[in-house]
């Protein structure tokens, strides 16, 4: 029996047709699947969404004084991290969170562990537990400062942060200071934690205001023939505001020097009324000399920047030698503070005054530095003067 031929066609195409819409049936499924794989995947999204702040976050702390901490911390930081403004926050945050943990153990510490200490370990944490908490209450400043920016105030609140967070990390160096070199190992633990925490806030603050590679090289420059260069370096260098002359320098030296010298005054002050009682009657009277002498470099600071706050060219000279004298004579100030201990000088006070005499000779050198630069000196505009052949007046 012979098979017509249109039949065996006919069963050729239907093969073909039914493996074309396998073929598109399997395309279809795969597409499907891959479209369900990529809308359910949620790390899809989030690496695209996170990329950028993860960005931000590496080159911000890639230049930080702790670049690994910096990273650590902040990546698990909660809260938008999009600009810069974002990062000095929550750097500010870290910091504060770490400074009130360190708080409330040196308050705890004091109460219920100074027991076992000398009676000047048990001073030293007396110091150490206010300065922390004065800590506290600058960076809780600091950060109130940074949550209400301005700009048409923005230089003067950047200006606020940084001091007081600069103002913070003088007080753990302080507070470690007071303990002589014996200092508890989970003392000494917390507030380098703290220092560290704290020094990085302060870079993203600073990076936040666009500090530019010419102040850093003026401040060098300005520093490196000071009498204490590093302290120089250290205490300028975290300083804000303006820093691009001289006289932006020697202003920058003096708050540092007038700050310095506020808290020692006040030291004096609280320890003339509750810590001396266990002085001799030639160290009271020797202390009372002290709180005063140092309370008039205070004034003298103060009227030493005010006069630089307003120079004026006419009145340069005159100015600047008001400036000298009065820097000059809190200096002396304090070297007549501590002979008048005759050689039996707290080491608190000592510490706390000769702290005061550096930073205040720093100054005074800024100054000096100052009246002999062109850069920051206001020039008096040119008087005419008569030619020769001009008649000035007849008769």
């Amino acid at each position: 029996m012979c098979v017509p031929i249109y039949t065996t066609k006919v069963s050729k195409e239907r093969q073909m047709v039914e493996k074309i819409y396998t073929t598109m049936h399997l395309q279809i499924s795969l597409s499907m699947l891959l479209l369900s794989i990529f809308l359910t995947s949620p790390t899809l999204f989030t690496t695209a969404a996170q990329s950028k702040p993860q960005d931000l976050l590496r080159s911000s702390c890639v230049h930080a004084r702790y670049p690994r901490l910096c990273l650590r911390t902040l990546s698990h930081y909660p809260g938008p991290a999009n600009t810069p403004l974002d990062m000095a926050r929550a750097a500010l945050r870290v910091s504060l969170a770490h400074t009130r943990r360190t708080s409330k153990f040196l308050h705890t510490l004091s109460k219920g562990g100074a027991a076992a200490m000398s009676k000047r370990q048990r001073s030293a944490l007396r110091d150490c537990t206010e300065q922390i908490s004065d800590s506290v209450d600058q960076l809780r400043r600091s950060l109130d400062e940074l949550q209400h920016l301005r700009a048409e105030t923005f230089r003067w609140q950047m200006s606020n942060a940084q001091t007081w967070v600069s103002a913070a990390l003088t007080d753990g160096d302080t507070c470690l200071d007071g303990f002589a070199g014996n200092t508890r190992p989970d003392v000494k633990r917390r507030v380098n934690d703290v220092a560290r925490v704290t020094s990085n806030a302060l870079y993203m603050i600073n990076r936040l205001g666009q500090t530019q590679s010419k102040p850093q090289d003026l401040l060098r420059s300005s520093c490196v023939h000071a009498r204490y260069p590093r302290l120089c370096l250290r205490t300028l260098s975290h300083y804000p505001g303006p820093a691009n002359t001289p006289l932006d320098m020697a202003r920058a030296a003096l708050r540092v020097s007038l700050a310095h010298t506020r808290r020692t005054s006040k030291f004096l002050h609280t320890l003339s009324k509750g810590g001396a009682a266990a002085m001799s009657k030639r160290q009271r009277s020797a202390l009372r000399d002290c709180t005063e002498q140092i309370s008039d470099s205070v004034d003298q600071l103060r009227r030493s920047l005010d006069e630089l706050q307003h120079l004026r060219a006419e009145t340069f000279r005159w100015q600047m030698s008001n400036a000298q004298t009065w820097v000059s004579a809190a200096l002396t100030d304090g070297d007549t503070c501590l002979d008048g201990f005759a050689g039996n000088t707290r080491p608190d006070v000592k510490r706390r005054v000769n702290d005061v005499a550096r930073v205040t000779s720093n100054a005074l050198y800024m100054i000096n530095r100052l009246g002999q630069s062109r850069t920051g000196k206001p020039r008096p505009k040119p008087r005419p003067r008569p030619s020769p052949g001009l008649i000035v007046s007849k008769n």
